[in-house]
């Protein structure tokens, strides 16, 4: 049952917000707590009834007891549990890390959905977040390159014009409008998206490749200039959404399938949606994208403004 759905269990990111900031603060620094927090404390201690007293009343006067705040809390917390977001034995779960907190949730989650090989294509869990994900990453359009910012409400038509309806073994491929609300808020909270108005959204994945440059190029020698087609090679081992990965390889031949005349960029280029995040960064001192004229291979970023950046190799800045 997809994560999209508002009516399927780990659809509700107030829910998971909350149960993970339990976690959290149970394994703080100050507690370094070896024991796991029960489940049955975080739904008994955290759920009480006057959060489930509905405005209405009922044929004798009294208060309706509303059962979707208490369905909500529980789906998350076991749909969070089993996909592996936290730490988990027989006596509840716990957090992977004393630094675990609200500003690497979006981090912690994508390491979590991209630890295991996941069936983009028929997958209906997780895997219809990742897919229109991926398909976004595609659309150079929807970038600030492309110009075209979106509302949520357009996401189904989006995705309806690049996506067959249905794959060949028959999983539904679109969003509908149900799934629209959850699917943005979850580009926002992953970092594949940004919010450029209150109704407005972009393509601009430069917060979900953070931590895997800093990851890579803290990996690397400090001192060295990595080639960029190295790079790439460890980025897509890390995030398969971005060029030339596993996961956005398929989705391009959906599109392909769609859409007759859509094209991938050459191989030298990178989509504006890449392009943004790593000029970005580069912008902001955590990387330095360095062209030299005589290296081997060398990538052209795609910018605003018709712009065109050469890029050879990239160097560890200075993390903020």
């Amino acid at each position: 049952m997809s994560v999209i759905n508002n009516a399927n269990p780990g659809s509700h990111i107030p829910s998971l917000h909350f149960i993970d900031r339990l976690v959290n603060r149970h394994f703080s620094k100050k507690n370094k707590s070896e024991e796991h927090l029960p489940l049955t404390a975080i739904l008994s201690s955290n759920m009480p009834d006057y959060l489930f007293i509905d405005e209405e009343c009922d044929a004798q006067g009294e208060f309706k007891r509303s059962t979707n705040p208490e369905k909500k809390l529980r789906e998350t917390l076991f749909f969070w549990k089993e996909t592996g977001l936290w730490q988990q034995n027989e006596e509840g779960i716990k957090a992977w890390s004393e630094f675990s907190c609200d500003d690497n949730l979006g981090e912690r989650i994508t390491q979590t959905l991209f630890k295991e090989k996941l069936d983009i294509v028929d997958g209906t869990g997780i895997e219809p977040l990742l897919r229109g994900m991926a398909l976004f990453l595609c659309l150079d359009s929807f970038t600030f390159a492309g110009g075209n910012f979106f509302k949520s409400t357009e996401i189904e038509t989006i995705v309806g014009k690049y996506l067959p309806p249905r794959s060949g073994n028959d999983t539904r491929l679109t969003i509908n409008s149900s799934e629209t609300a959850t699917f943005a808020n979850y580009g926002l909270l992953l970092g594949f998206l940004e919010q450029v108005t209150k109704d407005t959204l972009v393509v601009d994945p430069t917060r979900l490749i953070r931590p895997a440059v800093i990851k890579i190029l803290k990996n690397s020698d400090a001192a060295s200039e990595m080639p960029v087609e190295e790079f790439l090679i460890q980025l897509r081992g890390i995030l398969p959404v971005i060029d030339g990965g596993a996961y956005r390889c398929t989705i391009e031949e959906l599109i392909r399938s769609k859409v007759k005349d859509w094209k991938s960029l050459p191989e030298h280029e990178l989509s504006a949606s890449l392009s943004q995040a790593l000029y970005r960064l580069n912008i902001e001192g955590l990387i330095f994208l360095v062209p030299k004229s005589d290296a081997e291979k060398t990538m052209q970023l795609n910018l605003p403004g018709n712009k065109k950046r050469p890029v050879s190799h990239i160097r560890f800045g200075v993390e903020k």
